[in-house]
């Protein structure tokens, strides 16, 4: 509940005002929340397993990462994952340009 100062002729009074504080992508967020929790806990399982069994280093932890995320956003995303590559290359490939002129 929210409690609203309201200005009046007469006096002023406090109302109750019941406000939803939320926005629709936090919703969305809320409600999708134990299924982004499950697939977070099956990540970290594969991740660990592959660690511990493959005797993965860091680099070779990153590729598994790469390519398990890769592999969640193809499959969230289909074929839009391309503009959302495109955006992320070119996004490195701007800074990496520019740090030339910065650093």
């Amino acid at each position: 509940m929210l409690f609203v100062m309201e200005d009046s002729s007469y006096a002023s009074k406090i109302i109750i005002v019941p406000q939803d504080a939320s926005d629709a992508q936090w919703r969305n967020f809320r409600g999708n929340l134990h299924i982004l929790t499950i697939v977070f806990g099956i990540f970290t399982l594969i991740t660990n397993l592959l660690r511990t069994y493959c005797c993965l280093g860091a680099k070779g932890m990153a590729n598994v990462w790469l390519l398990i995320s890769l592999a969640y956003l193809s499959y969230l995303h289909g074929a839009c994952i391309i503009f959302i590559l495109a955006i992320a290359s070119a996004n490195f490939f701007l800074v990496k340009a520019t740090l030339g002129f910065l650093g």
